[in-house]
C-alpha cells in the first residue's frame, strides 16, 4: 500500500490560475497535509535565474509557462524531485484534478508506472504515478520542449525495465 511509501505530488498549474489552486488548497490538498504528503504546483517562469525556485506551495521552473510546454514542466519537476527529495512514488496531476488521498493511500502497487490507459500506449487524464526509478528517467531523458506531454513520458519509459500497471 502507498500509505507505507514517501509521495510527492506534483500539480501541474499555470501563473494565472489562481482559483484553481486555491480550490485545491481548500480541498484534497488539506488531506495530503494532514498524511504528510509533499505536494507543489508546478509553475513555469522563463525569468528565473535559478532552474528552480520553492516558494511555500509552489515550485517555479524555469521554462515557459504555456500548456504546449508540459514537457518541460513534468521534466523539470522530475529532476527537482530526485535531485532534493526523497521518495518512493511521484504523483504528478494537473490543477483541475480531484485527488481521493485516502484511495490513494491505499493502493497497492510494487509497478513503475500506474495511470489510466488512454487510445494510445500511455497513460492520460488526471495524473499517474511514476516510481523513482522512472521518475529518473524522466529527468533525464524527456527533453523535448513542447509536445504531448503524457505521450512523451510514456513513450520514455516504454522499456521493458520499467514495470506498467
Amino acid at each position: 500500500m502507498l500509505k507505507h511509501t514517501k509521495i510527492i505530488v506534483g500539480i501541474l498549474s499555470g501563473r494565472k490560475l489562481h482559483e484553481r489552486r486555491g480550490a485545491c488548497r481548500d480541498t484534497w490538498c488539506q488531506d495530503l497535509r494532514s498524511n504528510n504528503i509533499e505536494h507543489y504546483f508546478l509553475i513555469g517562469d522563463p525569468e528565473l535565474d535559478t532552474q528552480f525556485k520553492v516558494d511555500g506551495d509552489i515550485l517555479y521552473l524555469r521554462c515557459p509557462d504555456e500548456y504546449k510546454f508540459l514537457p518541460q514542466k513534468t521534466h523539470l519537476f522530475c529532476k527537482w524531485a530526485t535531485e532534493n527529495k526523497q521518495f518512493d512514488y511521484l504523483l504528478k496531476c494537473d490543477d483541475d484534478s480531484f485527488i481521493y488521498v485516502d484511495n490513494l493511500l491505499e493502493y497497492s502497487t510494487s509497478e513503475d508506472y500506474v495511470g489510466t490507459w488512454s487510445a494510445g500506449k500511455y497513460f492520460s487524464g488526471a495524473g499517474y504515478l511514476l516510481s523513482i526509478k522512472a521518475a529518473k528517467i524522466i529527468a533525464t531523458s524527456l527533453l523535448e520542449e513542447e509536445g504531448a506531454e503524457d505521450k512523451l513520458v510514456g513513450q520514455y519509459l516504454d522499456s521493458p525495465n520499467i514495470s506498467w500497471r
